[in-house]
């Protein structure tokens, strides 16, 4: 009987990788590193460009750990080409490798992933795809008061740990950067008698620029 247990078990198990088997796929992918809200190359030196395959960590709770199928440096003009054989049921990523991007050049070091909008799609034959660097641009932000009161606060922040108060009254300026070719937000609450009016505003930040935007109480 025993015997007969185990038969079956190895036959449910056999049955289940057989209907799990995935279909393998030869896959070309070819693009360029451009600047994110533009069709333009990287104005940058050649990064290195990788194919992404994402894995499960094995253990509850673990998360994914992300291995590098294929990897490549960008030529002259920002140029790659990428093969691997991709499963139909499994997960794979643009990325660039984060080392490769140089500080003082204006662009953001990636993540590992930029998540969605680097997810490949396509399985199989060859397909064009390009990859986005995220450039910086800055704001120059002049915080006004125009009406100041005793006791007022003025608060602003922009995200990212961004946060200051001001109290009685406020007339300074900063300059911070963001992510360029992006409409951003900021937050500016005024409190007086113990009354807070919070009001969010949005504004666009063009990369590789600089642009003055005046927050008015």
């Amino acid at each position: 009987m025993r015997f007969v247990s185990r038969v079956f078990t190895g036959l449910l198990i056999f049955s289940f990788l057989a209907c799990s088997k995935s279909t393998a796929r030869d896959t070309r992918i070819y693009g360029q590193v451009r600047t994110y809200g533009t069709e333009e190359v990287m104005d940058h030196p050649p990064v290195k460009v990788q194919l992404l395959h994402e894995r499960h960590a094995g253990c509850f709770l673990c998360g994914y750990s992300y291995h590098v199928q294929d990897e490549v440096w960008t030529d002259s003009l920002g140029r790659y080409e990428l093969r691997g054989t991709l499963y139909d049921d499994e997960d794979y990523f643009l990325a660039v490798e984060e080392s490769t991007v140089r500080k003082g050049r204006v662009y953001i070091k990636p993540e590992i992933l930029d998540l969605e909008r680097n997810r490949i799609v396509r399985y199989g034959g060859s397909y064009e795809k390009h990859y986005y660097l995220t450039a910086y641009g800055w704001v120059r932000f002049h915080i006004l008061s125009t009406d100041p009161q005793p006791g007022d606060i003025y608060a602003f922040s922009v995200g990212g740990g961004s946060y200051e108060e001001f109290y009685d009254s406020v007339n300074v300026y900063r300059t911070w950067d963001f992510g360029g070719n992006m409409e951003h937000s900021l937050v500016r609450t005024f409190v007086r008698d113990g009354i807070y009016t919070p009001v969010q505003e949005h504004f666009f930040v063009p990369a590789f620029d600089t642009i003055d935007y005046e927050v008015r109480y």
